[in-house]
């Protein structure tokens, strides 16, 4: 008995040493694919290689603190204002954490591209890309907010509410709890109406090793993308209409409008100009950005109407002005003119801008003005 009772002891002892002796996990290196969307070879991964970087040698980031000229094809970040996000501002969840936008040197963290689709080049897929702290299987929501009309906040947009300043359409991603990717309508609600589109997660999201490394452990990059032409169809509007845009995390897994929100990308959330503002945060980045047409979001095209983040403002202009005046606090300013080809034009209607300008002009900043 005795030797017995020696026997499992020393198996038993063999047996938990083995187990505790296990090497940890080597995590995956910078932009691989670990959650990948069906089929391999789609909008997100088109030539279906399992990485978000380019084809290089050597392959996968470099080291030279900058990546996102390195993406697998060129993306524009999300306006911000000033200096943009920081790391560790969320307002619910932990710092660092799965809805903790993480940014890039130049203060972006989230962005997006118009490509079109490998299998019909008629459809335009917006893709868009978060950068977030951590990856985990609990309850949160991605969110792209969009607004539409060009009408913002209260007295401009006539659907305005304290919580909805002017926002019409909530991009969705919802990883856990009804998941999936949703396009809903929320213009005018603080509730959160049936979507009017919906996609499955192994079809439209993918989860990548980022290629920063934030708070001692790798980021990552939550990916998912819609047909722009289900928006187009639902709200009246085409690549032409100029949109604005704003990207939250949620610790909800909700639209936007139901939920809590953790992270405002952009921002520095813990300034406390915005601290439990929202309002002002989102009325803050649209007024920080000109309203984008959809075509101008293409691999090769300028990307966002941002001013590179330094917004001028123009001198209110009247029928018959021959001449624009405005401030600065840049040093140069370039002035575009549109024609608005709406056919049923009104001061509420959206507006659908030329793709081409009528003029431009730039022009220096003296004392701060143009």
């Amino acid at each position: 008995m005795k030797t017995n009772r020696l026997f499992y002891f020393l198996a038993f002892l063999f047996f938990a040493t083995s187990l505790t002796a296990q090497p940890n996990q080597v995590p995956a290196a910078r932009g691989t694919i670990v959650t990948r969307a069906t089929p391999n070879q789609n909008p997100m991964d088109p030539n279906g290689d399992g990485f978000v970087y380019k084809v290089q040698v050597p392959p996968g980031f470099s080291n030279d603190g900058y990546y996102v000229d390195e993406f697998e094809f060129n993306m524009f970040g999300i306006p911000k204002l000033g200096a943009g996000d920081v790391n560790g501002d969320n307002q619910t969840g932990p710092n660092c954490g799965v809805t903790d936008v993480i940014p890039d040197t130049q203060g972006y963290s989230v962005y997006a591209v118009r490509r079109p689709d490998p299998l019909n080049a008629a459809i335009n897929n917006l893709i868009f890309r978060f950068r977030i702290g951590d990856n985990a299987n609990s309850i949160e929501s991605w969110h792209i907010l969009l607004d539409i009309d060009g009408l913002f906040g209260p007295g401009k947009d006539p659907n305005y509410t304290p919580d909805n300043p002017g926002f019409e359409v909530d991009i969705t991603l919802i990883k856990k709890q009804n998941p999936g990717v949703f396009l809903t309508n929320i213009d005018g609600t603080d509730g959160c109406p049936n979507p009017f589109q919906s996609y499955l997660l192994s079809t439209n999201f993918q989860i990548a090793v980022a290629d920063l490394v934030t708070c001692g452990d790798p980021d990552y990059f939550y990916d998912f993308y819609v047909p722009f032409n289900r928006i187009a169809q639902e709200l009246g509007i085409d690549v032409n209409t100029g949109l604005r845009y704003v990207a939250t995390t949620s610790s909800s897994a909700t639209c936007s409008m139901s939920g809590s929100t953790s992270d405002i990308a952009g921002i520095d959330n813990d300034d406390p100009l915005f601290d439990g503002n929202d309002e002002l945060a989102y009325q803050s980045l649209i007024d920080a950005q000109c309203p984008t047409a959809v075509i101008n979001l293409c691999e090769t095209c300028e990307g966002f109407n941002t001013g590179l983040g330094i917004k001028p403002t123009i001198s209110p202009i009247t029928v018959g002005d021959v001449i624009v005046r405005g401030t600065s606090a840049g040093s140069f300013v370039k002035l575009s003119v549109y024609t608005n080809t709406n056919p049923n034009v009104t001061d509420l209607s959206p507006p659908t801008w030329g793709t081409t300008p009528r003029e431009s002009k730039i022009v220096a900043v003296v004392a701060g003005a143009w």
